[in-house]
């Protein structure tokens, strides 16, 4: 039986998120020319987007800052709405789900991620580590936690998985439900910006096995300093145009950059104290990019 397949984008309040959302969706659409992967927009600022998008038929779903605090439930941590935002698509819509960050570049077809997602597995970005393994989480080792009817018991083999890609069919839409109240009780215990990651991973691999998405999209959560410079290249004179975005997400690709980075902080490793010291930090240099 066909089911319908969806690519979900959160992006609200932070003008820097709208442009890496513009530049995920085109780096998609390299790939997936054809609409067999309908695409959904979460976002607070759906005229900004659209403005680069017109040529993609994209469902929009307007939210605000109350949605947000909604999502929230009370507490102040903000990854927590990429949970619940998957938890609303899949109340609107029956299929297959693939949750991306803005922040996610496409290097290859993603069919076989929906396909795995259609029989029942989960997805998420990439394997990181086990959770003995975690300096951020290591207090959380050895601890029981109860959710409705199921204890979830954190040991050293606990996986913890990157959540910059998250995929669900909506017949599984009550994990998320478990994984959102599990989010809420870790949060509690350790008040970390990744606390909606450890709940999803310890939910998800309690259910079944997890599939890992990073051969097809990269996450580059750690290239912070791309973002000045995708702000120059969105906001030159034609940027909205549709052959100069096709053009731009050939020319930058964030692996190479990320590289450049990675390669800078080997050479200086010796010097890093020193240079935090005096607020020395990698900068990426002006993308020349003529189109």
């Amino acid at each position: 039986m066909t089911q319908n397949h969806y690519l979900v984008y959160l992006a609200h309040t932070n003008a820097d998120l709208y442009n890496e959302l513009i530049f995920s969706v085109y780096s998609f659409k390299r790939y997936h020319s054809e609409n067999k992967i309908k695409i959904i927009v979460y976002t607070d600022n759906v005229s900004y987007i659209k403005e680069y998008l017109k040529e993609f038929d994209i469902t929009y779903i307007a939210i605000n800052q109350e949605t947000i605090k909604q999502w929230m439930e009370g507490t102040n941590f903000i990854y927590k709405t990429k949970i619940a935002c998957l938890i609303d698509a899949t109340s609107r819509f029956t299929g297959n789900f693939l949750l991306v960050d803005t922040d996610t570049y496409f290097t290859n077809q993603c069919y076989h991620l929906f396909q795995q997602i259609q029989a029942l597995r989960i997805v998420l970005h990439v394997f990181e580590k086990h959770l003995d393994r975690s300096s951020i989480y290591k207090g959380l080792l050895g601890k029981t936690i109860q959710v409705n009817e199921t204890s979830y018991q954190l040991t050293s083999k606990t996986e913890i998985w990157n959540s910059g890609v998250i995929g669900i069919s909506s017949h599984l839409s009550f994990l998320l439900k478990e994984a959102n109240q599990l989010c809420d009780k870790i949060y509690e215990l350790n008040k970390r910006h990744i606390a909606e990651q450890l709940a999803l991973s310890v939910v998800f691999q309690k259910e079944n096995k997890i599939i890992n998405a990073d051969y097809a999209i990269f996450h580059y959560w750690n290239l912070k300093e791309f973002r000045p410079e995708l702000k120059r290249l969105l906001t030159r004179k034609g940027a909205t145009e549709h052959r100069y975005l096709q053009e731009l997400i050939c020319w930058v690709n964030p692996v190479v950059l990320l590289n450049e980075k990675r390669e800078w902080r080997k050479l200086n490793r010796f010097r890093m104290p020193l240079l935090k010291l005096f607020d020395i930090h990698f900068r990426l240099q002006p993308i020349k990019f003529y189109p």
